[in-house]
């Protein structure tokens, strides 16, 4: 039962009970256990926020604080050393002391105190919204544990069996019945058959906010628990039921006591998609040039945060292998010869590229096609300069967004700059050197501009730094991030110091989603995990992938339901929901990604982790290379493996422990392949693949993109379903660099924003069975999936690649569940 006192008052003789256990010499002088004082006595620097209350798995003695987010009953475990550290402290000894403290105007009152031993606990209380709670952990110094407060639970274990009760009383639709319940442990049944499909809402309020409520339905013999339920509030649930079901309803309190009445209806839903139309109207209203100012200078102070303090990786050259890296630095120094400050050699640099490198929208943006081909658009020359610097040691960016006249057109216009008013964004490079960030543009001739203020003035609006979207300090968010054509903007962003992902200027995951029913209650809500867990911002033919942090929030509700299942290999805790994950390695089971200081994932890149080389896929997966250096190699950020050669040339986290378990059958299976002209042809004229020995040998040249399913021989379900390979087969060498210049005239470099002779148009392409391939003329194509009853589908019923080597090919693949 749970006990409340007042800190003025004596603790009762039953909580005391509890917390005076006769300490044992082995509990030695290092252990505090109860506070001896409440929340107002201790200095606010020595209570931590307790934020977002769930897989705290390292929670150590002290203070802790959260405020009430809902109404409603919760349930708080505690598992003092789970990772077992404490091993002089046997399993009956106490390791820590707990305590609940709430705040009631100026007094705290003390709600439980019970003692921890090494072993799980939980118990269940209310919470009101808006409310002041503490937590005080005393005991062993440096033991930690899992601390978390999560929803109510349920009132039986499903695994158990639970008998369908005979003295059931029948319950209709639209009714309401009377409940007495005496305690907790005292159950009263109704009986409900569903009459039709749809989302039901359950009410059952008392006045002491103790009521209590689950629903089952018939399985056979036993019943188990109904999916789809959501708590909104005390007294008030709902369900997606089908019609027919047979469901029991079981009443009674979470704390002695209680009456009150239970009924049930089928609703209405309304959806609500908070900030949605604040989002796409002060886009409208908001021109660019007011903001110009606020995004360069957050820009710099951005580059400043992330890319000055991490010169490994503000210097390193992505997408490219060591040749292409000693490449660079010998063209640097030519162009280089005789500079002897940092800011001459930017000169020059920038100076070349602008006289040898032909302005060119249909061509690659990798610096390496750049430099081979002397050819360009706006980010692929500035990527060249950036990759230039970088090969002498200067840490150096590509930023982008417009250059136009921003008083003239909104953000709105600006996103829509294409399709709508016929101009294009635009790319330059921000550079550091002398202790300050320096932008250069050469197909404008600025050069070495370091003032924001001058950067506004000149027409630049910043609205991505290599992928990352900036919000201006003082600029709404709302204002930032493109539509996905499902009136979303969900974007990854620099945002008040940290790096977060947000979806109509709001953290994700944060119930922003939502539907409310014919009584203007919430009784839904969209979980943001598979639109915002991988999150890949595509800007030309560049992918920048992020992972953020999804942990369910409800929309009434600031308590947790699941979290993502991502780790910090080192140890750290995962960041708050809808913040990204930043600077190490992060692991979701076998897989393995590298997240570098801006959050983008290490991707469509090659690099040597203790002893190991490992290619980095578009999304970041990494995949472990067992060959001979000189049996492949890397060119516009995609692999190039050579003909002949065979064996267990590449695998992946996930796939990699099971090749040589009997247990396990292994399945591969060709998605994709093309020969060298782009035709489609068999892979396995291409790939030949060797299932018993798990092997592949190269055959001819062209591209295969394969998947690998595990699945346990004799169980049910997969380990996976389909972990992706895709890789170009050469017989030719890696294309190879000329150092003399190759000078291009004034007419080869038109301004970028020049207006386009032809508007876009849209190419239909049908499906063939669960996939298309879209051969069309537009570089970076806008591609929208509709069903055969033309509503266009969500992005996260399909995937879209653009497969290595086949600049306009791009793949769509639909699931197999659509």
């Amino acid at each position: 039962m749970v006990v409340a006192t007042t800190i003025s008052s004596a603790v009762p003789m039953n909580v005391q009970a509890e917390t005076t256990a006769v300490k044992t010499a082995v509990q030695s002088a290092n252990t505090t256990y109860g506070s001896n004082k409440n929340p107002g006595e201790i200095d606010a620097k020595d209570i931590k926020e307790w934020r977002d209350k769930a897989n705290e798995n390292d929670v150590l003695p002290g203070w802790y604080h959260f405020k009430g987010e809902d109404t409603n009953w919760h349930r708080i475990e505690f598992w003092p050393d789970k990772e077992n550290t404490m091993k002089d402290y046997e399993s009956d000894k106490i390791l820590m002391t707990f305590e609940l403290w709430k705040k009631s105007g100026n007094s705290y009152e003390k709600i439980k105190e019970i003692d921890l031993k090494k072993s799980y606990k939980q118990f269940k209380f209310h919470i009101d919204k808006d409310i002041d709670y503490y937590i005080y952990l005393g005991g062993v110094d440096d033991c930690c544990g899992n601390l978390e407060i999560g929803s109510q639970g349920n009132l039986y274990d499903t695994w158990k069996g639970i008998e369908i009760p005979s003295n059931a009383q029948q319950l209709n639709n639209l009714q309401s019945e009377y409940v007495d319940v005496s305690s907790s442990e005292d159950i009263h049944w109704f009986k409900f058959t569903v009459p039709e499909n749809g989302r039901y809402k359950i009410t059952y309020k008392d006045t002491k906010n103790t009521a209590r409520l689950d629903l089952l339905n018939v399985s056979g013999d036993f019943l188990e628990y109904s999916s789809g339920r959501e708590v909104v509030r005390d007294g008030v649930s709902y369900y997606d039921l089908n019609e027919g079901a047979v469901c029991y309803i079981a009443c009674t309190s979470f704390e002695g006591a209680t009456s009150y009445n239970v009924s049930i209806k089928k609703i209405s839903q309304t959806r609500t998609y908070l900030n949605k139309e604040h989002t796409f109207a002060i886009r409208k209203q908001t021109k660019a040039s007011t903001i110009a100012n606020a995004q360069a200078q957050t820009s710099i102070e951005y580059l400043n945060k992330i890319y000055s303090p991490n010169p490994s990786f503000s210097t390193r050259i992505d997408h490219v292998d060591q040749n292409d890296i000693a490449a660079f630095k010998k063209m640097a120094g030519i162009i280089t010869k005789g500079c002897t400050t940092d800011k001459q050699k930017v000169d020059a640099i920038a100076k070349w590229v602008k006289n040898n490198i032909t302005y060119d929208t249909n061509t690659s943006s990798y610096s390496t096609a750049v430099f081979k081909n002397r050819r360009g658009d706006c980010q692929g020359m500035s990527s060249l300069i950036a990759d230039f610097c970088r090969a002498l040691g200067m840490p150096a960016a590509y930023a982008s967004g417009w250059k136009a006249d921003l008083t003239k057109w909104t953000i709105d216009d600006l996103y829509h700059s294409y399709d709508r008013h016929k101009f294009a964004g635009h790319g330059w490079d921000m550079i550091y050197f002398d202790g300050k960030w320096h932008m250069y543009d050469v197909l404008f001739d600025n050069y070495d501009v370091i003032d924001a203020n001058k950067m506004a003035d000149l027409g630049y609006y910043f609205c991505w730094v290599e992928g990352i979207s900036i919000v201006g300090n003082g600029v709404d968010p709302a204002l930032i991030g493109m539509e996905d054509g499902l009136e979303g903007t969900i974007t990854a962003a620099y945002y008040k110091g940290d790096i977060v992902t947000i979806s109509g200027g709001l953290l994700c995951n944060r119930g922003n989603d939502y539907s409310i029913d014919q009584d203007g209650e919430v009784c839904s809500s969209t979980y943001e995990e598979s639109t915002v867990g991988l999150w890949s911002l595509r800007m030309e033919d560049l992918c920048f992938p992020t992972f953020v942090s999804f942990q369910q929030y409800y929309p009434y509700s600031d308590m947790l339901d699941r979290h993502d299942g991502f780790k910090y290999a080192d140890g750290r805790k995962n960041p708050e929901s809808g913040y990204n994950y930043v600077g190490g390695w992060v692991s979701y089971g076998n897989s393995k990604y590298f997240a570098d200081p801006d959050s983008v994932l290490r991707n469509m890149d090659i690099g040597t982790i203790g002893g190991k080389t490992y290619y980095f896929d578009q999304n970041g997966e990494r995949q472990t290379l067992n060959m001979k250096t000189d049996q492949y190699y890397l060119y516009q950020g995609e692999l190039y493996i050579k003909t002949g050669v065979s064996g267990r040339i590449i695998t992946t986290d996930i796939t990699e422990p099971y090749l040589d378990d009997s247990k396990y059958e292994i399945v591969y299976k060709y998605i994709m392949a093309h020969d060298e002209e782009g035709n489609a042809v068999d892979g396995e004229t291409l790939l030949k693949i060797d299932s018993d020995k798990h092997t592949v040998t190269t055959l001819k040249p062209g591209y295969v993109w394969y998947t690998i399913a595990i699945h346990e021989k004799g169980e049910d379900g997969w380990i996976t379903t389909g972990d992706s390979i895709m890789i170009n087969i050469t017989n030719k060498d890696k294309p190879t660099y000329s150092y003399e210049d190759s000078k291009v005239s004034s007419d080869e470099h038109p301004k970028p924003n020049v207006t386009p002779s032809t508007a876009p148009t849209i190419k239909a392409v049908s499906l063939s069975k669960t996939s298309c391939t879209y051969d069309g003329k537009v570089k970076n194509p806008t591609i929208k999936v509709y069903n055969t009853e033309g509503k266009q589908l969500s992005s996260k019923y399909y995937t879209v690649s653009k497969p290595s080597g086949r600049k306009k090919c791009w793949k769509i693949q639909i699931y197999d569940n659509i």
